[in-house]
Parts: structure tokens; C-alpha cells; sequence
């Protein structure tokens, strides 16, 4: 639960700003043909987009860890080793599970279920 709390606030956060980072050009756009002519224009400009590649990497960054550390504490406290291999269960096709709600019933930890 926690590990898709995370992505879904990761992803959704990713989403959210990932417009406003690409298309931050686009505000400029109507001045195309009225530069000025002083040297501070072109100053400007670099500190804008330094500023914008810095806000969007920082951004992604921020992300790009929240999401792993979901991943490494589920990991760490979910106890998923092998995959959780020993505790497959194999279905046989040709069986009547007719019984299976009332075993179901029965378990009550780790043990009972793989007996």
C-alpha cells in the first residue's frame, strides 16, 4: 500500500509539473521579432533556462527517489525473498476445489496455509 501511495503521488506529481517544464518556452513565443538590443537580453535568457533545466532536474530527481525509496523499504519490511516462492500454491486443473471456502476458513498463519 505504501509502495502505491508513492507512485501514485510520484506519477501524479511527474504529470502535473511535466507540462509546465517542457512548455515553459512557449511564454516567450510572442516577442519572436522584438529582441532588444542591450546585452541584458541575452543574460537573461541563459539564467532563464539555466534556471528551468535546474527546476526540471530537480524535479525528475526528487521523483526518480521517492520512487525508489518506496521500493527499497518495501523490499526491506515486505520480507519478499525468492520472490515469495515458498508460499506457491500449485492449482491442478482436474480437481474439484468445491471444499476450498471452507480450508480457506481455517488458516490463520503461514504454516496452516502451506499445510
Amino acid at each position: 500500500m505504501v509502495i502505491g501511495t508513492v507512485m501514485v503521488i510520484a506519477g501524479f506529481s511527474l504529470a502535473d509539473t511535466a507540462v509546465e517544464l517542457i512548455t515553459w518556452i512557449s511564454y516567450y513565443d510572442d516577442d519572436t521579432n522584438s529582441k532588444a538590443t542591450d546585452s541584458t537580453y541575452e543574460e537573461g535568457a541563459q539564467a532563464d533556462i539555466f534556471m528551468h533545466m535546474a527546476t526540471a532536474f530537480m524535479g525528475y530527481s526528487l521523483f526518480f527517489w521517492m520512487t525508489l525509496g518506496a521500493y527499497i523499504w518495501g523490499w526491506t519490511f515486505l520480507d519478499i525473498e525468492n520472490a515469495g516462492a515458498d508460499l506457491e500454491c500449485e492449482i491442478n486443473p482436474n480437481y474439484d476445489y468445491s471444499a476450498l471456502p471452507a480450508v480457506v476458513a481455517k488458516i490463520s498463519d503461514k504454516q496452516s496455509c502451506l499445510e
